[in-house]
């Protein structure tokens, strides 16, 4: 089933080429992606976010997801000032329409067959779905794979807001932070 989405990259940009308005929208969609997903969060024993001093990561509470194929999702809060402010700069050549993951959500799946699922009723959370990178079909050479998808929130003023949603198996990020 994970083999059967193709991937698709268009050319995707935030409406504004301003890190201030981009960065300032994130707030926003990052709560639009959070709302859309559970009712109910707890937050999880994590490091102190460099930024902003706060622990930063949060998990819907089981139970409280708006779809029942929502399994796990992890909120990891929008991305820090700095580290935004350095991938613009470093990666971007200063034009900050390119930031598509200031506002993410990782949603993890305990099977195959529920993360197909998932991909298939996205939409029905009220994004649309603007990039997808299938890593199942093209693995990492270490072993790598996950959903990598970009997706537009509706801020309120009509703007449309990039997000980034990965959709991985509850092993994935586990292994990935032992070969780390």
């Amino acid at each position: 089933d994970l083999l059967e989405f193709p991937t698709v990259k268009p050319p995707a940009k935030q409406a504004s080429k301003d890190f201030d308005v981009v960065y300032a929208q994130a707030t926003e969609a990052q709560a639009i992606l959070t709302s859309a997903v559970a009712t109910e969060w707890e937050e999880l024993p994590t490091p102190l976010h460099p930024d902003t001093g706060k622990r930063f990561m949060r998990r819907a509470v089981k139970g409280k997801t708006t779809k029942p194929w929502i399994e796990v999702v992890d909120d990891p809060g929008v991305k820090g000032a700095t580290r935004a402010r350095k991938k613009v700069d470093n990666d971007y050549g200063g034009d900050a329409s390119q930031l598509k993951d200031l506002a993410r959500l990782t949603l993890r799946f305990t099977r195959p067959k529920a993360m197909a699922q998932a991909l298939r009723e996205f939409e029905a959370l009220g994004f649309r779905i603007v990039v997808l990178k299938n890593k199942y079909r093209f693995v990492t050479p270490l072993g790598y794979s996950d959903f990598n998808l970009v997706v537009a929130a509706t801020l309120e003023d009509g703007t449309d807001y990039l997000c980034e949603v990965q959709l991985n198996l509850v092993q994935m990020p586990e292994a990935k932070h032992l070969a780390h």
